[in-house]
């Protein structure tokens, strides 16, 4: 019986860590998910989970122009692919560019997930990678020999 109590104690102090870990490492680009506010037609975008579960080739080409009138104003693209490669595995590949006035975010994500189906539900544990950069594409009106500026132009 200690037994048993020990191992559900590990399993919960796993878990909490990797909660905790994963929400720590997501909070530094929470703020880069408000790109997709229709992430119910793909959730792959934001769910690595969901990559691979409707069992099918699925291609995304996104072009986002918000604002479209104003100068400088927030455009987006994005190129996804996800889908099966085996009965239950499934990998997904995104790559966006997104441009607001002068800062320019490229990313880059892998992701891998496994889905469980019964009768009743439909399971996915999905993990994924990213690179992201961000960018100045110009000076705009600050000095050129700023230090600071200068990091930010070279990423």
């Amino acid at each position: 019986m200690k037994t048993i109590n020990i191992i559900k104690s590990i399993f919960v102090l796993f878990g909490m860590l990797s909660i905790s870990m994963m929400v720590n490492g997501q909070s530094r680009y929470f703020d880069e998910r408000y790109i997709y506010t229709q992430a119910h037609l793909s959730p792959q975008l934001i769910n690595p989970g969901a990559i691979g579960s409707q069992m099918t080739q699925n291609i995304l080409i996104n072009y986002r122009n918000k604002w479209s009138g104003i100068e400088g104003a927030p455009t987006t693209v994005t190129l996804s692919y996800n889908g099966p490669v085996g009965n239950r595995l499934g990998i997904g590949v995104n790559v966006l560019s997104d441009r607001f006035g002068e800062l320019q975010t490229t990313k880059g994500a892998l992701g891998l997930s496994y889905t469980i189906e019964t009768e009743n539900n439909k399971v996915g544990f999905g993990i994924s990678a990213e690179y992201i950069k961000h960018a100045l594409s110009g000076f705009g009106n600050a000095d050129p020999n700023d230090p600071v500026f200068g990091r930010a132009l070279a990423g």
